[in-house]
C-alpha cells in the first residue's frame, strides 16, 4: 500500500512541476527563512514522534561582496531549529512559534535520516518532501551514522554552512567511485519498486586536528525499506561496478613486481540475465575498463609488454573479486540493491511470474558470471618506476 501511495505522489509531483513557472511568487527575501538542510531523527522524549532539524541561513550574518555588513567573524551563518511532532507537515507548521519567517525549501541541499529512524520506518517521513511543491527532486539524501541533528551541528571550515558543505563534498567524492550519490527522485523510485532495495551514503562524524568533521564513508543498505546493514567504501565500489556507476578513481593492484596504482579513465558495464533449464538465474556482466598507470611503487618494468599484459589480467581479477565480495554481503541480507529483479521482469517477462512472489529466495540463489576486459592505455609519464633497480 505504501509503495502504491509513493507512486501516486510521484506522478502528482511530476505533473504539478510542469504547471509551475520559474518564478517563485516574487516573495521578498526578508519574508522567507531559506532552508539549506533537513535532518530527521526519532524523538528522544516520545519514540512515536520524530525530531525535525531545519538548517536556516542567517542572511544578516552572511558577508557582503564588498566586505561590509554582516555579523562578526565568529558568528554562525546558519541556525539549526529543532522541533518534535508526529509528522513533518505539522512540525513545519509548528515552527511558526519559533521562526518569524516562512520556511522556504526550494534551496534545500540535503535530507539526512538518523540511523535509529532508518532501522525502524523512515519511508513514511519522506511523504512531505514528495508532496510539497517547493521541494526539489534533485535534493541529496543521506543516512547518518548516529543522529542527523548531530551531523548538521558540525560547522565546516570552508563554506561555514554544514548542509552546503556536505552537498559539495558528495559531488566531489563521486569521482572516487567509493560512495553513492542518491537524489530524492532516486530514493523515492526505489522505495516504490517491488524488488529493488534502496541504498544511501552514510555521513559520519570523525575527529581531526581541527576538531570534528563530517565525512561520507560507506553505504547503508536496505531491505523492505528498513536499514539492515552497511557496505564499506571498497564494497560500495563493488556495487558500482555492477550497476555501471563507476565515475573514476584509482585501483591498488598487486602484480608480479609489487603494487601498481591504476587510474580509471573509463568503465562500462553491460548486464544480461539468463535462466537455465533448472530455473536458476545467472547474471552475466561484461565490463570494459580503460586506465593508465598512476604510480608504480615497486620494481616493475613498464616497458615490458608481458608485464603490461600481466597487469591487465591482475586488474581484471581484482575487479571480479570486488564484485563477488559485495555480492556475498548483499545475498546474506537478501537485499537486491542491484535491481536484478527489475532486470528479469524487463528482459524475461514470460518467466518473471515464477519468481516475483518469492524474489528474496531467488535473489539469494543468483550466480554472477563476470567477464572483465582491462586495457592499459599507457605507462604514464615514466616508462619505469623510479624504484626499479
Amino acid at each position: 500500500m505504501m509503495k502504491i501511495r509513493i507512486r501516486l505522489l510521484l506522478i502528482m509531483l511530476i505533473v504539478t512541476s510542469f504547471s509551475l513557472s520559474g518564478c517563485w511568487d516574487r516573495r521578498e527575501l526578508n519574508s522567507l527563512a531559506l532552508v539549506m538542510g533537513v535532518g530527521i531523527d526519532v524523538a528522544e522524549k516520545d519514540k512515536e514522534n520524530v525530531t525535525l532539524t531545519t538548517q536556516i541561513i542567517k542572511t544578516e550574518a552572511m558577508p557582503t561582496p564588498a566586505g561590509n555588513g554582516g555579523a562578526g567573524g565568529d558568528e554562525k551563518q546558519y541556525w539549526n531549529v529543532k522541533r518534535d511532532g508526529a509528522n513533518i507537515f505539522s512540525i513545519i507548521r509548528g515552527f511558526t512559534h519559533e521562526v518569524s519567517r516562512k520556511l522556504y525549501f526550494s534551496h534545500n541541499q540535503i535530507i539526512v535520516f538518523g540511523d535509529e529512524l532508518l532501522k525502524e520506518d523512515g519511508e513514511k517521513y519522506i511523504d512531505f518532501f514528495i508532496r510539497d511543491h517547493e521541494t526539489r527532486l534533485s535534493v541529496l539524501v543521506f543516512a547518518a551514522e548516529g543522529k542527523a541533528s548531530d551531523v548538521l551541528d558540525v560547522e565546516p571550515e570552508i563554506t561555514k554552512i554544514p548542509a552546503f558543505d556536505i552537498s559539495s563534498l558528495a559531488k566531489m567524492q563521486t569521482s572516487t567511485s567509493q560512495t553513492v550519490s542518491i537524489k530524492l527522485i532516486d530514493y523515492v523510485n526505489t522505495l516504490a519498486s517491488e524488488t529493488k532495495q534502496a541504498v544511501l551514503p552514510i555521513l559520519k562524524i570523525t575527529e581531526s586536528d581541527i576538531g570534528d568533521i563530517v565525512e561520507i564513508s560507506g553505504t547503508a543498505i536496505f531491505k523492505d525499506n528498513k536499514k539492515v546493514g552497511e557496505l564499506s567504501e571498497i564494497e560500495t565500489r563493488g556495487l558500482k561496478w555492477v550497476v555501471n556507476k563507476i565515475d573514476g578513481g584509482v585501483l591498488s593492484v598487486e602484480t608480479n613486481g609489487g603494487e601498481i596504482i591504476i587510474e580509471i579513465k573509463s568503465s562500462e558495464t553491460k548486464m544480461k540475465p539468463k535462466i537455465g533449464h533448472d530455473g536458476k538465474i545467472k547474471i552475466e556482466l561484461k565490463i570494459a575498463l580503460e586506465g593508465t598507470i598512476g604510480c608504480a611503487q615497486e620494481n616493475v618494468d613498464l616497458e615490458s609488454l608481458e608485464e603490461i599484459k600481466k597487469l591487465e589480467h591482475d586488474t581484471e581479477e581484482f575487479i571480479k573479486d570486488e564484485i563477488q565480495k559485495t555480492f556475498s554481503v548483499t545475498k546474506e541480507y537478501g537485499s537486491d540493491i542491484y535491481g536484478f529483479g527489475e532486470l528479469i521482469e524487463k528482459k524475461k517477462r514470460k518467466e518473471w511470474p515464477k519468481y516475483k512472489d518469492d524474489w528474496e529466495k531467488h535473489f539469494k540463489e543468483i550466480e554472477i558470471d563476470t567477464n572483465v576486459e582491462v586495457k592499459i592505455l599507457g605507462p604514464g609519464g615514466l616508462s619505469k618506476s623510479e624504484f626499479a633497480k
